[in-house]
């Protein structure tokens, strides 16, 4: 995931002081909770975006809605981006919330592409073998896209291993078109 520098730091300084309090679950189940509010409250999102409001309102507004129904941490911390001005950045923040907290458990995801649905035996057997590979919890995300005709392609962050037919298929026409035939006879005069 790429993330805007700035995001980045915000989220590593609430997950750090997440991980300081012992409260590291909780608050990534808080971050969850509000970024599914601005993402579905499109009100929410527009009061807490908007540069015509001011910092001071917000703040009484969200203290008033969330104090007492939210993990103090979270809520203080919502309030200090919007008082940086920089609460159009709340959504990549906590987008970035989610993936330190996999760094901090130990676990990544992997997507495996298929032609079909993998029964539950191969996804299972493929994440044992993948977490004793990569030395973390695998999380396993099965993408059906047909058009691979075969085969699985594998991604996890920027490595893909791609043993797709198609791909395969795509190799061995570029091959068969690319060699000239006669090229590798030797003429002697």
């Amino acid at each position: 995931m790429k993330a805007d520098p700035l995001s980045v730091t915000y989220a590593r300084a609430l997950v750090e002081l997440a991980v300081e309090a012992d409260r590291l679950r909780p608050v990534l189940d808080e971050v969850r909770a509000f970024a599914g509010l601005l993402r579905d409250q499109k009100d929410l999102r527009v009061f807490i975006e908007s540069p015509a409001i001011s910092g001071g309102s917000k703040r009484q507004v969200l203290e008033r809605s969330f104090r007492g129904k939210m993990d103090d941490l979270v809520l203080d911390f919502i309030e200090l981006v919007v008082q940086k001005h920089r609460q159009f950045l709340l959504l990549d923040i906590f987008a970035y919330v989610e993936v330190l907290y996999d760094q901090v458990v130990g676990r990544v995801h992997v997507e495996a592409t298929s032609a079909v649905e993998l029964p539950d035996s191969i996804k299972e057997e493929l994440t044992g073998v993948l977490g004793v590979k990569l030395a973390r919890t695998v999380v396993l995300v099965n993408k059906v896209r047909p058009e691979i005709l075969g085969g699985l392609v594998l991604r996890y962050g920027d490595l893909v291993a791609d043993s797709s037919l198609k791909t395969s298929l795509e190799k061995i026409t570029h091959n068969l078109y690319s060699h000239k035939p006669g090229s590798e006879l030797i003429h002697e005069n």
